[in-house]
């Protein structure tokens, strides 16, 4: 076996720490003492602040989801609640139907573009005894055709009036039913125009007969605003069309 000098054998010898030596910190004071200062300083700094306060999440615009809603009678009746479509839907009232006065009275209290049908098989003539029936916000009326659906507002009023009274810009399509009898009087032209339909609104016609609907300022419909009319008849007894555009 070899020799090994007394050198090597102190280079792996801890030191002799004596009485008049500084103290000596343990090797374990060494590696963490270091990194718990700088920890201290960190937290104690305006940055560090910074970093720790919370998050600022913005909540997501809420956007109203469109409803449909189904005409199931012929009657210009309102007893159900009309708050919004589906109110609407969980009381519909006594008769436990939905005319269409109330699916537009419910649909103009929401923000969203609705949309109403008619039932399955429900045909004949809706008998307006009410007065007009007024559309203030974007809104889909599909009826079933021309042939099988009638409102008549019995020279009484207008069928339809379609403006919000504000300068919102609304989008609303009638199709596939017939108007008839309406009839528009008054002192200021939103009164004695357009006996069937009175817009200020982008609306589209599509599908629609008018007949026997008059004004005394003007005849069947009176679009202020854009408008079209595709596939529509309007009878001699009803002209008028005023503004808008006919395709």
């Amino acid at each position: 076996m070899g020799s090994v000098s007394a050198g090597a054998i102190d280079r792996h010898l801890p030191p002799i720490q004596t009485k008049d030596s500084p103290p000596m910190l343990p090797l374990t004071s060494l590696l963490v003492r270091r990194p718990l200062s700088r920890l201290k300083r960190f937290l104690a700094s305006p940055r560090s602040l910074d970093r720790q306060s919370p998050r600022h999440l913005e909540r997501l615009e809420e956007r109203a989801v469109p409803a449909h809603v189904t005409v199931t009678n012929l009657t210009d009746h309102v007893d159900g609640n009309t708050a919004n479509i589906n109110e609407l839907l969980a009381s519909p009232g006594t008769d436990g139907s939905i005319s269409l006065r109330e699916a537009v009275l419910a649909a103009n209290a929401d923000d969203a573009a609705d949309v109403i049908e008619f039932a399955d098989g429900l045909e004949g003539t809706i008998p307006l005894s009410n007065g007009e029936i007024r559309i203030t916000r974007d809104l889909t009326i599909a009826g079933p055709g021309a042939d099988k659906l009638t409102i008549d507002a019995q020279d009484n009023s207008r069928i339809f009036s379609v403006t919000d009274h504000t300068g919102a810009h609304r989008i609303v399509s009638l199709s596939d039913m017939t108007l008839t009898r309406g009839y528009a009087d008054g002192p200021d032209p939103s009164q004695s125009s357009g006996g069937a339909i009175y817009s200020r609104e982008s609306l589209t016609l599509d599908g629609l007969t008018i007949t026997n609907s008059k004004a005394t300022g003007s005849g069947g419909i009176y679009l202020f605003s854009a408008g079209t009319v595709e596939s529509s008849i309007i009878s001699a007894r009803s002209r008028g069309l005023i503004g808008g555009r006919v395709g």
